[in-house]
C-alpha cells in the first residue's frame, strides 16, 4: 500500500450510472427539511464557513440540498456533501452532485444502503465496524477509499482489517465532535495524527486525511473573524502534532452539522 496524495480523486467509472438503482436519480418523495433552516441564512453561512475555515476543506450535510439556491451553491463551488442514508444519497444524486464528491457515513447505514453507495460511486465512506469492512470488501468493484471513525475506538484493529483486503484503500481517520467545543476539535485532530503515526510505524503506511464531523462553532458565533480564529487554532494543532510525531501534514476536512446553518445558532 502506497502513500496517498490528499487532493487526488477517484474518477467515477463511465458505466457507474448504469448500475444506479432505478430510483436513485429521482428525489425522495418525503422532504425532511429542517424547519429551522432559512435559505438566506444557509447560503450566507455556507459561504462564511468556506471562506473563514481555511485550515481545511468544508463538507456540508445532504439535508440542505432541498433548498434549490443552496443546492446550486454547492454544485457551483464543488464542495463535498455528507450523506447518512439512502434517501440522502438519492437526493444528492438527483440534485446533480457528482458521486465522487459524496461522503457516506455508515454509522447507522444498512447493508443495502452501503451497497447502494458503493454502486453509486461515492468518493469516500466512513466505516465503524469490521462487519462494514467485510461487506465493502465483498461488493467493491474498484479501489474504494475509506476513513475509520475513531470517535469511540482506536483505529488499529479496523485499519488492519482494511489493509488486509483488496480494493479497500484506507486514506485517513474521522472523529465526531458531538457537542464538544472548539478546544476538543484541536485535541481530536492531534489524537488522530498520533494514531496515524502509530499506523505508519506498524504498517508502513502514511494516511493523508483527518476528518472532523458535526462541527458547528456555535460558541464563537458565525462571524468570519471568530471563525478565522478557530481555523488558526486547528492549523496550529495540526502543525504541533506533525512536528511532535514527524508526520507529513494531512489534509483536513471539516464536516458542518445541519444546525450550524440554521438561524437559531
Amino acid at each position: 500500500m502506497t502513500a496517498h496524495h490528499p487532493r487526488s480523486v477517484w474518477a467515477l467509472p463511465a458505466e457507474a450510472t448504469a448500475r444506479f438503482h432505478v430510483g436513485l436519480t429521482q428525489r425522495p418523495i418525503a422532504q425532511p427539511l429542517d424547519p429551522r433552516l432559512d435559505v438566506t441564512v444557509a447560503l450566507r453561512r455556507c459561504a462564511t464557513y468556506r471562506k473563514a475555515l481555511r485550515a481545511g476543506a468544508i463538507s456540508y450535510p445532504a439535508g440542505i440540498l432541498w433548498m434549490e439556491p443552496v443546492s446550486n451553491w454547492v454544485k457551483r463551488h464543488g464542495v463535498s456533501v455528507d450523506v447518512t442514508s439512502a434517501d440522502e444519497l438519492k437526493l444528492a444524486v438527483a440534485e446533480g452532485i457528482s458521486p465522487p464528491r459524496l461522503v457516506m457515513h455508515c454509522a447507522d447505514a444498512t447493508a443495502r444502503q452501503i451497497r447502494l453507495a458503493v454502486n453509486a460511486g461515492v468518493g469516500r465512506l466512513v466505516v465503524h465496524s469490521g462487519q462494514q469492512i467485510a461487506l465493502l470488501a465483498s461488493c467493491a468493484q474498484r479501489p474504494q477509499r475509506l476513513l475509520v471513525d475513531v470517535t469511540a475506538q482506536p483505529a488499529d484493529v479496523l485499519a488492519a482489517a482494511i489493509m488486509a483486503r483488496q480494493r479497500l484503500d484506507l486514506i485517513g481517520l474521522h472523529c465526531r465532535l458531538g457537542d464538544a467545543g472548539r478546544d476538543a476539535a484541536g485535541d481530536s485532530v492531534q489524537e488522530m495524527i498520533a494514531q496515524m503515526s502509530w499506523i505508519r510505524s506498524k504498517r508502513d503506511v502514511i494516511l493523508t486525511r483527518v476528518s472532523l464531523a458535526e462541527f458547528h462553532a456555535a460558541e464563537v458565533g458565525c462571524e468570519r473573524s471568530y471563525l478565522r480564529v478557530v481555523s488558526e487554532d486547528l492549523d496550529e494543532a495540526i502543525d504541533d502534532a506533525c512536528a511532535r510525531y514527524r508526520y507529513p501534514r494531512p489534509a483536513l476536512v471539516v464536516a458542518m452539522r445541519r444546525s450550524a446553518l440554521s438561524p437559531t445558532t
